[in-house]
């Protein structure tokens, strides 16, 4: 018979934070030229849109949304942390389009939360003719 005591496992408890910001690090993104802007249309629904990493970031004409999925993604950050931080965003002012072309799916914050989840991340540069279109 085995006598070996059975492990230890720590638990750690993790508050929910209040803010987005503290959710996030600092990543290096090594291109910092604006990006052109394109202007598309999915579903009925017009566009403008920065192609930034290889992902397209958008920004809803009619009320200058921006699809924060999209931004994270083009961060290049893991799907886990892309969550966690979009969990937090989905507690401020913010809509979840979940219907229609999958490119165009996602969070949509509006723009000021939009431009300071790029400049955490340092995207603020690639999309600064995003976020003045």
């Amino acid at each position: 018979m085995n006598s070996q005591k059975p492990k230890k496992i720590k638990v750690e408890r993790v508050q929910p934070e209040d803010t987005v910001d503290s959710v996030e690090e600092s990543v290096d993104q090594t291109e910092e030229t604006p990006v052109a802007v394109e202007t598309k249309r999915y579903a009925s629904v017009n566009v403008f849109e920065s192609l930034v990493n290889d992902i397209p970031v958008m920004k809803r004409q009619r009320d200058g949304y921006v699809n924060a999925s999209n931004v994270l993604k083009a961060a290049k950050l893991p799907k886990k942390k892309r969550k966690k931080i979009l969990d937090k965003l989905m507690t401020l002012k913010h809509e979840k389009v979940s219907v229609g072309f999958y490119l165009f799916q996602g969070i949509y914050v509006p723009l000021e939360d939009a431009k300071r989840l790029a400049k955490t991340w340092k995207l603020d540069k690639q999309l600064e003719n995003l976020f003045n279109a």
